[in-house]
């Protein structure tokens, strides 16, 4: 290591190192330099913040596919019970029906209730 040359006696109240601090944060006023180490802190916050933003948008679009994946095949297996349904309701008929013993309505009565829909219809 090289020894360090003094230039002067003086060399310590240069304005180059004032209060322990160097460069330009040596000419800094006490209130200059909190501001700035307080506008270093919050881009530093901001910048974590945006790094945990892009990263949970990522992951919701990576489960967003999968998602889409999934409901591409529900529908599919979906479809193919309701082909089934279908294949199996078209041999009901009212003959089958009569076959198992079912017997046809003589006297078919039906119900009306009143519903209130709004406070206005119970009056």
């Amino acid at each position: 290591m090289r020894p360090t040359r003094r230039v002067s006696e003086w060399q310590e109240t240069l304005p180059f190192r004032q209060n322990g601090r160097q460069g330009i944060l040596g000419y800094a006023t006490l209130f200059e330099y909190r501001l700035i180490m307080g506008l270093v802190f919050a881009l530093l916050i901001l910048g974590g913040f945006y790094t945990y933003f892009v990263i949970t948008s990522i992951a919701h679009v990576a489960a967003r596919q999968e998602l889409v994946g999934k409901v591409a095949s529900l529908k599919s297996s979906v479809s193919e019970l309701e082909s089934k349904y279908l294949s199996k309701t078209s041999g009901i008929t009212e003959s089958y029906a009569h076959s198992l013993g079912y017997v046809t309505a003589k006297n078919e009565t039906f119900v009306q209730r009143n519903i209130a829909v709004t406070l206005h219809d119970a009056q």
